[in-house]
């Protein structure tokens, strides 16, 4: 069986709003992240998080460039 790589782009270079409604709480994650990220003062998503953290989710690879250098 051969494995498949699946490639996408996800630009983050637009001025939109990005991040979900309901900040982390939009994403499903598990309640254990919800609290280690309370915890550790992160209240919203940067516009990068925002695009790339449902693609994680789905399974995809990401890579992500952001203008602080991360």
């Amino acid at each position: 069986m051969a494995l498949v790589r699946r490639r996408s782009t996800v630009s983050t270079n637009k001025k939109e709003n990005a991040k979900p409604e309901l900040g982390f709480e939009g994403f499903g994650l598990h309640a254990s992240l919800h609290k280690g990220l309370r915890e550790a003062g992160f209240a919203e998503p940067r516009a990068i998080q925002a695009k790339t953290i449902p693609a994680g989710m789905e399974g995809r690879d990401v890579l992500g460039l952001a203008q602080t250098g991360t």
